[in-house]
């Protein structure tokens, strides 16, 4: 029954921080509509420029696909030297080291996603200078 802990306690962990990143985007949604309502009921006028200052929506400067991929092939290059280094360290002390190969694996994940990120990047901002 002990040994089941650890993984459960690990997938627990993962599904507690996306539930409290939910709850909160919820909260700030539930507090700014009802800011919103309480200035319609004051009647207050309201501008698509008020609505953003009080964070209704958040501009998106065109860079969010490069700055996405740049942190995933981050993410990548470390899962790799983290296996590296373990692989150092096994060597150092007489144990196999086998865990670069696996690491490499791990991190193709992330690292594929974020070529393909910087791809789309780079493919939007050809496309905003042809445009006029």
């Amino acid at each position: 029954m002990v040994e089941i802990l650890v993984p459960l306690s690990f997938f627990a962990m993962i599904f507690g921080i996306v539930a409290v990143v939910f709850m909160a985007r919820s909260s700030g949604k539930k507090h700014l509509h009802e800011t919103i309502r309480e200035a319609v009921r004051a009647g207050s006028p309201l501008t698509p420029e008020t609505v953003i200052a009080l964070g209704g929506r958040r501009g998106d400067d065109g860079n969010s696909n490069l700055k996405s991929g740049a942190v995933l092939i981050a993410i990548a290059l470390a899962f790799m030297v983290l296996g590296w280094m373990i692989d150092i360290t096994a060597g150092a002390v007489g144990a196999p080291a086998s865990t670069f190969p696996i690491m490499a694996g791990v991190a193709a994940f992330p690292g594929f996603v974020g070529v393909a990120l910087l791809f789309f990047g780079w493919l939007d901002a050809r496309r905003e200078r042809r445009e006029p």
